[in-house]
């Protein structure tokens, strides 16, 4: 996905400059804490995005993902 914002697409545009500091080395898309986004694909039609959130663990509690969960009792 990374690539395709950093000019590999047909357009051959740089929607993401490869110099941009939420990047590490290889490329990879980081987040807040410096670690690599998750992206996991729920079905066909449907990509869940997965920060692994303060503690660094995935599938905690803490993760924040788009789309973004319900809350625990939420309506």
């Amino acid at each position: 996905m990374m690539n395709a914002l950093r000019e590999r697409n047909p357009y051959g545009l740089p929607i993401f400059p490869i110099t941009h500091p939420r990047l590490d080395t290889e490329g990879a898309l980081l987040d807040a804490w410096g670690r690599r986004f998750h992206f996991h694909p729920v079905s066909r039609h449907h990509l869940e995005i997965r920060s692994l959130g303060p503690d660094g663990e995935i599938f905690t509690r803490d993760d924040l993902m788009v789309p973004a969960k319900p809350r625990e009792g939420a309506r």
